[in-house]
């Protein structure tokens, strides 16, 4: 039915229910054009009544509950979460014994508002009963990927979103949520790909941003500051809210040594969104970057400075341990106190919850030379420069790291 038509056909009802507002059919009627029109609260009005005058309507809790359902959805797009859950329990209340897909709908939405709330567990019962309803539902597949995902299952995750693009390949938030797990693996250059598929695929300009946002984190990454900056300004540019383009932007400050306003830019992202805990610990981050200048001109982190950024780092780990930000932070006060066995597992720890965190490899690759385990120092300081191949100094200590291990195979081999 064209728009055209729809107006018509609401007016027309509107005429008859003027005359006969007890008429449980017309009711029902103009409850489903109303959401056909995108007016799924005013739709609820009117489904209700005809509810309430024939429960027996044939497909009333079906249209109530799909009219509930969208009604959530535009509740979640406004950030309300908790009224939107009361709509979708009140849906699941309906009597759709013979409407799974309706149901597998209701169970996906649940589950992606448990995701919002980092409760993995129920987000993974509801999204499982999802897909026991309807196997078919690809962006159930997409939130199963997420949840196994933000929980360090990057191979779990990258499972659920090809089986979600085995439903349907054109789905840009299976190939964009792709390439963040496939960046977590280390895999930066398939993850970039990844992305730019996604793009090219996206038509919610909110997740085009997204997108562009991993694109420029991608680019911080892989040492090109120039473009990252270029994104994140863009982006920040069409929608000043976006928290991720916020924490991507304080990246590249930081990497300046524009300490102050990189903070500006964390605080600005965890105030849009308080879960985004890489831009606490990124800050915490920033206390260690800050050194003091004794009066002989030696450089050094006050004390205070390193227990406020240990507060904050112990602080994100604790509500999340997958935060490579936080763990690469733990090992740099390992570092700085010559705490080096602490400080390089707290480095695996940070490559671990992220393959692609260059600077953790880097400092993973020193302190292993410094330990004498030259190969897994070798390991590292090429992984860091496959990452960024104009990372400073890791070309030089590599170079050196690999003529310490010639000099040894040679005295090794002298005697013979």
């Amino acid at each position: 039915m064209q728009a055209g038509d729809l107006d018509t056909a609401v007016e027309e009802l509107k005429a008859a229910l003027s005359i006969n507002p007890q008429a449980p059919l017309f009711n029902h009627q103009m409850g489903r054009l109303l959401l056909k029109q995108g007016d799924p609260m005013r739709a609820l009005d009117y489904l209700r009544k005809a509810r309430q005058q024939d429960p027996h309507l044939v497909n009333i809790d079906a249209d109530l509950a799909q009219t509930l359902l969208q009604f959530a959805l535009q509740l979640l797009g406004s950030g309300r979460t908790q009224e939107a859950l009361t709509q979708l329990k009140t849906a699941m209340a309906m009597d759709l014994s013979g409407y799974p897909m309706i149901q597998a709908d209701i169970q996906h939405q649940l589950g992606r508002i448990c995701i919002r709330q980092q409760r993995w567990a129920q987000a993974s019962k509801f999204l499982q009963t999802a897909l026991e309803l309807n196997p078919d539902l690809a962006a159930a597949h997409v939130a199963i990927g997420w949840v196994q995902s933000c929980q360090g299952h990057q191979a779990e995750a990258i499972d659920a979103y090809w089986a979600a693009l085995g439903l349907d390949d054109s789905l840009a938030e299976a190939h964009y949520h792709m390439g963040i797990a496939l960046s977590r693996q280390g895999q930066l250059k398939a993850a970039v790909a990844a992305y730019r598929t996604a793009l090219n695929l996206a038509q919610d300009p909110e997740m085009i941003r997204t997108i562009h946002s991993y694109l420029g984190i991608a680019s911080v990454r892989t040492g090109e500051i120039e473009a990252a900056e270029r994104i994140f300004r863009q982006v920040l540019q069409e929608d000043p809210h976006l928290a991720i383009a916020h924490y991507g932007l304080g990246q590249v400050l930081a990497s300046r040594g524009q300490h102050d306003t990189a903070v500006q830019s964390y605080e600005q992202a965890l105030e849009l969104d308080p879960a985004l805990l890489s831009a606490s610990a990124a800050i915490g981050l920033t206390y260690l970057a800050r050194k003091q200048q004794s009066a002989s001109g030696r450089k050094y982190i006050h004390s205070r400075q390193a227990e406020a950024a240990i507060a904050r780092f112990e602080q994100v780990l604790r509500k999340d341990a997958t935060v490579a930000d936080a763990h690469f932070g733990m090992g740099e006060v390992f570092r700085i106190r010559g705490n080096l066995l602490f400080a390089l597992r707290s480095y695996q720890a940070a490559v671990d919850a992220d393959g692609s965190f260059t600077p953790a490899h880097f400092r993973m690759g020193i302190v292993c030379a410094v330990l004498g385990r030259n190969e897994k120092a070798v390991e590292e300081l090429r992984t860091t420069l496959q990452l960024s191949p104009h990372y400073p100094d890791a070309e030089k200590a590599l170079n050196r790291v690999l003529a310490k291990q010639m000099a040894e195979i040679t005295t090794e081999v002298l005697p013979w």
